[in-house]
């Protein structure tokens, strides 16, 4: 099984930034342990596997979630058969949020538009 992180930019407060990324991969089969594979520096990884149904998951660090790093899936089912699965691939969530601020009581407006 191989596949991809694609982390295109890290949050600003992010002061470290893992260069080895470690992929989770826990088998639905009860008599398959859990194990992991690391992500080269460029978000590659492979691993081997046995056959069977395979939850993946990207591992993050606390300081990563804190500073408001996600990854897309959060899991993803992955089905190995005779052949090898190539493309588990994760991104890093972006989304761009637009809207209005609409006040629904008295808003003093103080030093050019600054609301308190």
């Amino acid at each position: 099984m191989c596949g991809k992180i694609v982390i295109s930019q890290l949050p600003e407060t992010l002061r470290q930034v893992t260069s080895q990324r470690r992929i989770i991969i826990i088998p639905q089969s009860k008599n398959m342990d859990a194990s992991s594979a690391k992500a080269d520096a460029d978000g590659n990884f492979c691993a081997k596997v046995k056959p069977g149904i395979h939850v993946v998951q990207v591992h993050m660090t606390e300081e990563e979630k804190a500073a408001g790093l996600s990854i897309v899936p959060s899991e993803k089912t992955v089905t190995v058969t005779d052949k090898p699965v190539m493309d588990v691939t994760f991104s890093q969530f972006q989304a761009k949020v637009t809207g209005t601020v609409i006040c629904l009581g008295k808003v003093k407006v103080v030093n050019k538009g600054h609301i308190p």
